[in-house]
C-alpha cells in the first residue's frame, strides 16, 4: 500500500500536504495494482480556504466514484461537509446520496443536525441533538419517503460531569418509554448493598492513595436495569 502526496496552496498563500492517490498491490508480484486518485477543484480551490468539492476515482475497473461537496457553515465553521454520493461513472446513476445540515450545540461547537439519505429513488431522514459535551441527547427517524412524521425518538439524559467525565449515560428511552437506567460510582455497600469497589495490590504505577476504593470519579457503571432486570457490577481497584 502506497500513498502519493502533493502540496496545494490556498488563499492566503497557506500551503498544505494533501493526498494525491493511493494504491495497493494486489498480488505478491506486484504487476496488478488497484489505484484511487483524489480530485478537487484545483484551479477554484486556490481562491478558497478549503476545497469545494473532493472526489476519489477507483481506476481499477470498477465504474464507481465518490464524492463529497463542502461549504456549509456551523458557529462561524466553514468548509463543512452539506453532501455525499457514491454513484455509477457511465452511464451515470446515482446510488447512493446524503445530504447535511449543521448546526451548533449550547458551547458554540458545529455538529450534523439532520441527514437526509436517497438510495434507490427512496429517501429517509435522522436527525439529532448534541449536548455541550458532545453526547447524544435527542435522535428522530422519520418514515421513508416521509420526511416530516416521526416514526422513532430516542432520548438519552447524563450524570452532571464529574472531573472529565461528562458522557455517564443516566437513562435512554424510545418513544418515551425507558429501556436503560444506569448508576455509577456506588462503591459503598451502605449504598447498594453490594461489594464495595475491590482493590487489587500490588499494580505498577497506581496511586492507590488517591484513587482507593472509594473514590467515586472513575465513571464506571455500577447497576444497570434494562427490561425490569437490574445488573450490579462490581470492579477492581
Amino acid at each position: 500500500l502506497t500513498w502519493n502526496f502533493t502540496g496545494f496552496t490556498y488563499t492566503g498563500n497557506i500551503t498544505y500536504r494533501e493526498i494525491q492517490s493511493r494504491q495497493l498491490q494486489l498480488t505478491s508480484t506486484g504487476s496488478s495494482f488497484s489505484t484511487h486518485s483524489f480530485q478537487h477543484d484545483w484551479s477554484g480551490d486556490a481562491a478558497r480556504s478549503y476545497h469545494s468539492w473532493g472526489r476519489v476515482d477507483d481506476s481499477s475497473g470498477s465504474n464507481a466514484s465518490k464524492i463529497w461537496y463542502f461549504g456549509a457553515s456551523a458557529g462561524g465553521n466553514t468548509g463543512l461537509v452539506s453532501q455525499y454520493k457514491q454513484y455509477q461513472v457511465s452511464p451515470y446513476s446515482e446510488l447512493l446520496v446524503r445530504d447535511y445540515t449543521w448546526t451548533t450545540n449550547s458551547s458554540g461547537n458545529p455538529y450534523i443536525n439532520s441527514v437526509i439519505t436517497t438510495q434507490d429513488g427512496i429517501q429517509s431522514k435522522t436527525t439529532q441533538v448534541i449536548d455541550a459535551h458532545g453526547n447524544l441527547t435527542e435522535q428522530k427517524v422519520y418514515g421513508f419517503t416521509d420526511l416530516t412524521t416521526v416514526k422513532r425518538t430516542q432520548t438519552m439524559t447524563y450524570l452532571s460531569p464529574i472531573g472529565y467525565i461528562r458522557n455517564r449515560l443516566l437513562t435512554a428511552s424510545v418513544d418515551g418509554a425507558q429501556m436503560a437506567a444506569n448508576t455509577y460510582d456506588q462503591y459503598d455497600t451502605e449504598l447498594n448493598s453490594q461489594p464495595p469497589l475491590l482493590p487489587a495490590p500490588g499494580i505498577t504505577f497506581h496511586d492507590s492513595a488517591t484513587y482507593h476504593g472509594s473514590y467515586l470519579g472513575r465513571g464506571n457503571v455500577t447497576a444497570s436495569t434494562s427490561g425490569g432486570v437490574t445488573n450490579h457490577f462490581d470492579y477492581f481497584n
